[in-house]
């Protein structure tokens, strides 16, 4: 039984040496970029464990490690799963393990169990450049698994470790200003065009993110400022991308600042563009109206209906339409734009404007009636004085 027994040891220790020979050369063979052949000799190795009956000890762990890593460098992803999660189960809270089984699940787009293994590394003991890097990953992850929460916390982690990364800043801007938090957009987007002026794309979602502040901020002089910072941002856009939509958000952007006379010779070029959309038309409606130049509004707006706007959008126009002429005193025009609008205390209002018109109207010619009598009385009686003889007209008392 003794020499059975040490033949047994004999036998493992062989294997086990063995074992290391095949590691050793596969560590070679991946070192140098020869992954099949660092695959070849990691499997090897592996069966000579399983031989020995070995292939449970955790000190071999890194046999398992490295054959995943040289499948997945061989793109052998879905092949690199299995040996990832024995060396996982072997040496539990691997970090080195966590993060090649994470980035293999990725790589097969596994989000889920990507964002289930990456999730639990610590990241504060990575160098900066790695904990921005997972945090990207595991935004990506959270984000296809539904959990947008955690994308959005993720992103912000790699904007914040990565500040002089665009794409970083970009990411977590345009994905912040989605979930409402208008304010760290601007300041991740500010900071993405800071570094890549010249990307169109970080240019107009960072003038989204301003004109979308513009229209949340109640305070007019704030609200105006922010406008105003927008203005030079949609510049810069509509020299880049000289579209219809590139100059409509700089028209916007100078309606917001109050800049109306450039607003009006943007809108021009907007309409040069594509003459066929209401809002422009609308928007140049409102330039005249801001600027008191009530005649001239009612034709761009009148276009503007003729574009034929949605429901909603039709509203917005019959309602400028109705102010405009009760602006005009074109009082029953203002009505009817205004029921047309569903405006009902627009309505309201100018239909008692309208009746007050009518009562003054009324007094003035019953007025004009009664001066009419007296001047018909007055003449009367000049005529009987001149008569011969004519008696003098009995005083009134």
């Amino acid at each position: 039984m003794r020499r059975i027994v040490l033949s047994l040891i004999s036998l493992t220790l062989l294997f086990a040496v063995s074992s290391t020979a095949n590691y050793s050369e596969g560590v070679a063979a991946y070192q140098a970029k020869n992954y099949a052949e660092a695959v070849t000799q990691f499997q090897a190795a592996i069966e000579e464990l399983k031989l020995a009956g070995a292939e449970e000890d955790p000190q071999y762990q890194p046999y398992y490690l490295m054959l995943g890593n040289s499948l997945s460098k061989s793109g052998k992803h879905k092949e690199a799963i299995a040996p990832l999660q024995t060396a996982l189960r072997l040496k539990d809270g691997d970090m080195g393990t966590q993060l090649t089984l994470g980035q293999t699940y990725y790589r097969l787009e596994q989000y889920s169990e990507a964002a289930g293994i990456l999730g639990k590394v610590d990241l504060s003991s990575l160098p900066k450049s790695a904990q921005g890097a997972i945090s990207n990953m595991l935004s990506v992850c959270y984000e296809k698994s539904g959990n947008s929460g955690l994308a959005l916390a993720n992103m912000e982690r790699a904007a914040q470790l990565n500040p002089d990364d665009a794409a970083a800043q970009f990411n977590y801007g345009t994905k912040a200003l989605a979930a409402g938090y208008t304010d760290d957009a601007v300041k991740a987007l500010q900071k993405a065009v800071a570094l890549e002026g010249s990307d169109p794309a970080k240019v107009r979602a960072y003038l989204n993110a301003l004109v979308l502040k513009g229209r949340e901020t109640t305070n007019k002089t704030s609200k105006k400022a922010v406008y105003e910072k927008a203005v030079p941002v949609a510049t810069a856009l509509s020299k880049m991308l000289p579209t219809y939509d590139s100059y409509l958000q700089l028209a916007e952007a100078q309606l917001g600042a109050q800049q109306y006379s450039g607003a009006a010779t943007t809108l021009d070029r907007t309409i040069a563009k594509k003459s066929s959309d209401w809002l422009p038309y609308f928007y140049k409606g409102q330039v005249y109206t801001k600027l008191n130049q009530y005649s001239d509004a009612v034709a761009p707006l009148e276009a503007a209906l003729g574009k034929r706007p949605s429901a909603n959008d039709k509203v917005r126009v019959d309602r400028q339409l109705g102010f405009v002429h009760e602006r005009l005193k074109n009082l029953e025009e203002s009505m009817a734009y205004y029921q047309a609008a569903n405006d009902s205390a627009g309505y309201r209002r100018v239909e008692e404007n309208l009746k007050i018109k009518q009562e003054n109207a009324d007094v003035d010619k019953h007025n004009a009636e009664v001066e009419e009598l007296k001047r018909q009385k007055k003449a009367l009686e000049e005529k009987m004085k001149a008569l011969p003889g004519a008696a003098a007209p009995p005083s009134n008392r």
